[in-house]
């Protein structure tokens, strides 16, 4: 195999087909190679503006892959990094240049950088996927987690005979304490009355008319009704016009009262 030519062919068609994607390099050398051999080296963009992004939030990423060419290539695999990269996590980066480097594994004996492309783009779809759908298990974890908390509020707590002796317990304490404040309270409020209740002799003393008032309770009760009858009766006028021209028995009078 003519690998000079292998490359120089390959160059040309990715340049064709990429078009501004495709960006050739300086030709580098690698001290590790056996006769310094200067690996040509070139740029391709990831186009990844036709992927389906699972989640309309997140952002569209961009990707650039650099390639350094064995002298061998492509009977080696070629020498694969990023050039450029944003908005892909490091943890993606990582496994993006994994899964480049195993499709290259693959591909040896052929003209394999379009191959590689192909795989940056379904494998940096396909990383989004995932991480799309483990936000999706954590954030219904999290509700969930919160759902749970919520319920917590609700059960209570399981009631057992111990934990019901040391409530009610509790419980008639706390309401001997009530009581005794209570109790208490009553108590002091009583005999701050009875503190503010004047005596009776402060009452005579701070109040002079119950003294004449007393005074008139004593007094003489009126005539009993008869007596007031008989001095009325001695007082009666009477009028001897009433009784002119009627003529009195007074033999026929003493008859009768001899008779009876």
């Amino acid at each position: 195999m003519d690998y000079e030519d292998e490359q120089v062919n390959e160059l040309a068609a990715l340049e064709s087909i990429y078009l501004d994607e495709f960006r050739p390099g300086e030709p580098t050398v690698d001290p590790q190679d056996e006769g310094a051999y200067p690996r040509r080296t070139f740029e391709v963009v990831v186009n990844l503006d036709d992927i389906t992004m699972p989640d309309a939030k997140m952002a569209r990423p961009e990707v650039t892959l650099r390639f350094a060419l064995p002298q061998t290539y492509p009977e080696v695999v070629p020498v694969i990094n990023i050039a450029h990269v944003a908005q892909l996590a490091p943890k993606h980066q990582s496994a993006l240049l994994t899964a480049l480097r195993a499709t290259a594994d693959e591909s040896v004996g052929m003209a394999m950088t379009m191959t590689i492309v192909a795989a940056a783009q379904e494998t940096v779809e396909r990383l989004l996927r995932e991480e799309a759908a483990r936000e999706a298990v954590l954030q219904r974890e999290r509700e969930e987690a919160r759902e749970r908390e919520v319920m917590k509020k609700f059960e209570g707590t399981k009631v057992t005979r111990e934990t019901f002796t040391a409530w009610n317990t509790r419980f008639m304490a706390e309401m001997a304490a009530i009581e005794a404040k209570k109790k208490d309270a009553k108590t002091r409020a009583d005999e701050a009355m009875r503190a503010k209740r004047p005596t009776g002799r402060q009452l005579f003393e701070t109040d002079k008319s119950l003294a004449s008032s007393d005074t008139g309770t004593f007094a003489p009760p009126p005539p009993p009704p008869a007596a007031a009858a008989s001095n009325a009766s001695e007082a009666v006028e009477v009028n001897s016009q009433l009784f002119q021209g009627l003529t009195i028995d007074s033999d026929s009078d003493s008859n009768d009262a001899s008779a009876s």
